[in-house]
């Protein structure tokens, strides 16, 4: 949801969807991926912050696609939707 979330979306194709995998993890624990495996998760439904510690290693050109796009991965940072639409729909149209 644009107006409520910095997530991205996509669709998964049905052999995709029986592939997918649900990894619990309990407070303290931590998941190491690469950035092309698609990952999330729901919402906190506590009265307590949901904290996380983030480390990004990435080529300084992807960096600067990612930022062409307007995404930076940081919070604090307005993002880009109209930017990241024209990309979704050049995509699509390939």
């Amino acid at each position: 949801d644009e107006t409520s979330s910095h997530a991205l979306a996509t669709t998964l194709s049905p052999a995709d969807e029986a592939a997918v995998r649900m990894v619990p993890i309990n407070r303290g624990d931590i998941t190491v991926h690469d950035q092309r495996v698609v990952h999330g998760s729901g919402p906190n439904n506590s009265q307590g912050w949901r904290r996380a510690y983030v480390l990004a290693f990435r080529t300084a050109e992807m960096v600067n696609e990612e930022r062409a796009l307007g995404f930076s991965h940081s919070h604090n940072d307005e993002f880009n939707w109209d930017a990241f639409h024209a990309w979704q729909e050049k995509d699509d149209a390939e």
